[in-house]
Order: structure tokens, then sequence, then C-alpha cells
């Protein structure tokens, strides 16, 4: 029989300076605005614990948010975390035993006696109290944190945060479909793709292999093949039947309906391939190298950088609209052809880790970028649904 015991954690969220409201209930005027959170499990140190990302809060106003665990022994913990100019606050709930370990447990969030609704999580039926939901978290092991790739909900109301030792972080609408967190690989995951259901996603490690969850399927690998140069990107077809890898020195390999229609393999190239997206109007592809070098392959070829000298290399690139592409480099630099729209870059403000992947939203109004230590940066209509930036220090 599941107990049901409340942890009585509390997380202030606001900005200093501001009283504390007694109850957990944001005062008059407040301007709270459709309050909810996003939950998912994290590696932290080889520990699994819960990170709770919360949308919705008045900006410089703090109030007391109760979570709970419902399926458990007692524990008790608190934590402060601040609302930022987005209106987020992000914390990492460490519940200290060991039977809080890897496994789905059961959440809730309420401000003050007020439940708060959960973004990316199914609730939990039959259950005797509302807004409760299924968390799981990993299975982890002790090595290095970095963030290698990201990945938007189909509506972009959400993204996947995908780690170098397989670990996904689902924040906003996205939902955690699984990882490879606390699995022995034999290569670093380097890449993740999402399904255009947005009910699953893929990832790829440097020699090819692909691990699937939810709803993608698993068309094959490179994983048992020799590789002339690493697997750096993976790209979906536009109806997730299928999907591309590419590798360092251009190679693209094509899985379920994807259709090799060539590649830079055996060609010398100025710089090595960094990435590559999938033209959605022609099912063509193109490929960026480190020096922004675009190589086109059924899609239109819209401009690149190749023969500009560039401050830090291109990282990444991405398209939905497929009339243009967009790429990013590590410093936050993004530059945009075709109708992409261009809405901001961090190129003149570096963040302090680099940045590793780049992500768009709904109808190309906007777009995420991603650093390595799971910083967000969103611009346009793109907001920030949460991350475990500044939660945790990262070697």
């Amino acid at each position: 029989m599941v107990r049901r015991v409340a942890v009585g954690v509390a997380v202030l969220v606001g900005c200093a300076g501001f009283a504390l409201f007694a109850g957990g209930v944001p005062g008059a005027g407040s301007a709270t605005v459709n309050p909810s959170y996003s939950a998912t499990g994290v590696c932290v140190g080889g520990v699994p614990e819960f990170a709770f990302s919360f949308t919705g809060f008045p900006v410089g106003l703090s109030t007391t948010v109760n979570l709970n665990l419902y399926d458990g022994p007692d524990a008790t913990g608190m934590q402060e975390a601040t609302v930022g100019s987005a209106g987020t606050a992000t914390v990492l709930w460490n519940t200290a035993s060991p039977e809080f370990g890897p496994g789905t447990h059961v959440v809730s969030a309420s401000i003050g006696s007020s439940g708060i609704p959960a973004r990316n999580l199914t609730p939990v039926s039959p259950w005797p109290l509302a807004n409760a939901y299924d968390v799981t978290l990993p299975h982890c092991s002790i090595g290095p944190l970095s963030f290698i790739g990201l990945a938007s909900t189909p509506g972009g109301q959400g993204y996947w945060q995908a780690t170098s030792d397989g670990q996904v972080l689902a924040f906003g609408d996205a939902r955690w479909f699984g990882s490879m967190s606390g699995t022995p690989l034999n290569h670093p995951i380097v890449a993740i793709a999402s399904t255009p259901t947005g009910s699953g996603y893929w990832l790829v490690a440097s020699d090819g292999g692909v691990f699937s969850f939810g709803d993608a399927q698993f068309y094959g690998s490179t994983g048992g093949i020799t590789l002339n140069r690493p697997i750096v990107g993976i790209a979906s077809t536009p109806d997730g039947d299928g999907y591309y890898l590419v590798a360092s020195d251009g190679g693209v390999f094509s899985f379920g309906d994807a259709k090799f229609i060539g590649s830079m393999g055996g060609t010398h190239i100025n710089q090595p391939v960094v990435g590559m997206s999938v033209d959605p109007s022609t099912s063509g592809y193109w490929l960026v190298a480190a020096d922004g070098g675009v190589f086109s392959y059924g899609g239109p070829f819209l401009g690149s950088t190749g023969s500009l000298h560039l401050n830090r290399p291109v990282v990444g690139m991405e398209t939905v609209i497929g009339a243009g592409y967009r790429f990013v480099a590590n410093d936050g630099g993004v530059f945009t052809f075709g109708a992409s729209t261009f809405f901001g870059s961090l190129g003149s403000t570096p963040p302090s880790r680099p940045v590793v992947g780049i992500a768009p939203t709904d109808a190309d109004q906007g777009y995420t970028i991603l650093d390595s230590a799971g910083g967000i940066y969103p611009f346009g209509n793109a907001s920030n649904f949460g991350s475990i930036y500044g939660a945790v220090t990262l070697p």
C-alpha cells in the first residue's frame, strides 16, 4: 500500500528585499499569471534529484511554495530560489534519503492551499489529492555533467536538454520518456532530436549508436560500423519515420524513410561539420561546418559565413519553415539566412560557458539557445521554461 506522506519543503521564490508572505499566498496586485511548474529528474554528482522549475510567478515578490512527496518515508528540507526577469525560478531537491532513489515518485506543489498544475506531467489517477503527478528519478553514475543539445516541443512551449552522459531533462510541456542515465556508454552522447509529435526523442552517441524513447522508433545506427570521423548530429525526417546522422567529415547516414541525397564524406572541407538540419519543404537537408560553411542537398542554398572570419566556431543549426535556416556559434552569435528572422544573440555578451545548441519555437517566431551548463537564453517568442542552471555548480 502506498503511504501518503507530505514532505514539508518550502521553496522561496522572489527577489531579495521583499517580505515573505505568511501562508505562502501572493499579495493583492502581485500579477501572478497562470503559475505552473515543470518537474523532472536529474543526476547531480551521481545522486538523483528532483528539479522543479516554476513559471508565472510575480517578479520581485516572495512567496512560499510547498512541495509534497506522497510515496515514501518522511523527509524535510528547504531551498531558496529567485524569480528573475522572466518570472521563473528553479530549485533542485535532494531528499537525502536512499528510499527516494531511482524510480517513479508522486509529487505535488501548492501555493498555500492552492495546487499548481504541472505543465509536463500526467496526473496520477486515481489519487485522493488533486494535482498529484508522477516524476521519475533516473539511475545515476558519477561522471561529468555537460549539456550537449536541445530539442523543442512542436508548439514551442517546452524543450528537452540532453547531456553527454545520456541524461534528458524535460521542461515546459516537454514530457520525459526515459534516458541513458546510469547506463554504461561506449561513447558520449552528442545530440538529441525530437519526433514531430513531441511524444518522443532520439539520442545519438559519437559512434552513431542511436537510443529511442517514447514514440521515437529505432531504424538503425552506425554503432557497429567503424567510422572515419565521429558522429556530431541527428535530424528527424518531417514525418518522424526516419532520421539522418552526420559525421564531422560531412558523411551522412540515412535510416527509415530518410533519403540519402549526398554528403561531403570523402571530400576535403576546410572545417569539420558540426550539425545538420532537414528542410521540411523539400525533405532535403543542409550541413553546416564550424566556419559556417553550408552544404545543401535537396534544399536551397541560402547563404553561409564560410568566407567570413568568425569570432567563435559555429556549433549547430536549425530550421522550421523550410525557407531559411539559422545557426549559432559557441559564443551565442546567431546567423540567419533566407526567411529565418534574427531575434537577437549573445554574441556581444557571451555566457561564461560555451553555447552548445539552438532550437526554434513554433512557426519560427523565436529560438532558444543552450549553453554547456544548462543555461537557457530565449529570443523572440521563446520562453525560459526552466533549467538547472544556477541551482548546481558544475565542474
